[in-house]
């Protein structure tokens, strides 16, 4: 179940715990790493352990800590053997839907939650992630190392970086898609713009594996702030996906 937060608390929280939180944990790529769980295990790391199939809540992926704890942000749709990501919209955006460019098969929409608040969905097949399907590069040639006001990515420990990156076709507003092996994220800028750089950890059901990293971007010169969200797939969970999908 996804859990939401109004929207007018929700910008309460926001600015009271950016303002209150003081970086700490390990540094990564210059962003402070914050991770309310101490007690991670080996799995964390290299996917060790655990079931050999799929369980209910591996790919359910809610934040960590901060402003946005328990806020549900990957989930896996079973059913289109599809990779979902959600991203809270902090600005005046409600309206767009399309395919992401490149990726046949994909799906973005503005989509209302529970609550009646927006957010982005970004539908990516699991196929393309797993490495099945080459993804293949904008004809704008955006670095896909870095986000748009040049900064590069944050959180990504161990894992591969993002070979392509897209923009969506939303006017008005900067949306980057960044794609690579068993790595997706999505930039989206805000005008609700962060005053530090945070990035928290996003952990499936079990609270035993970690999905992927959700970073607030604050405002750099004349580039807006913004949120970054990144999924990482586990080992584990990779290897259980791609005999899925081989065996369906």
């Amino acid at each position: 179940m996804k859990t939401k937060i109004p929207f007018t608390l929700f910008l309460l929280v926001f600015a009271s715990t950016l303002v209150a939180c003081a970086p700490k944990g390990f540094e990564t790529q210059g962003v402070a790493l914050l991770d309310s769980n101490n007690n991670s295990s080996k799995s964390d790391e290299d996917g060790s352990g655990g079931s050999s199939s799929l369980q209910t809540g591996d790919l359910e992926g809610n934040v960590d800590g901060g402003f946005l704890d328990r806020y549900q942000v990957i989930e896996y749709l079973v059913s289109k053997e599809t990779i979902r990501l959600h991203i809270p919209i902090m600005s005046a955006l409600t309206a767009g839907s399309g395919e992401i460019p490149k990726i046949p098969g994909s799906h973005f929409e503005i989509a209302m939650d529970t609550n009646g608040y927006p957010e982005l969905l970004v539908d990516i097949p699991a196929a393309y992630i797993l490495g099945h399907l080459g993804f293949q590069p904008d004809n704008l040639n955006l670095d896909p190392t870095r986000l748009p006001n040049g900064q590069t990515l944050p959180a990504s420990p161990g894992g591969e970086p993002p070979k392509v990156s897209f923009k969506l076709p939303i006017k008005g507003m900067n949306i980057r898609i960044y794609a690579g092996f068993n790595v997706i994220g999505v930039y989206m800028e805000s005008d609700v713009n962060p005053v530090v750089d945070l990035t928290f950890a996003i952990r499936n059901k079990s609270k035993l594996e970690i999905l992927g990293y959700f970073s607030t971007i604050s405002k750099k010169n004349s580039f807006k702030g913004g949120f970054y969200l990144a999924m990482l797939m586990p080992p584990r969970i990779a290897a259980i996906l791609e005999n899925h999908i081989i065996h369906h």
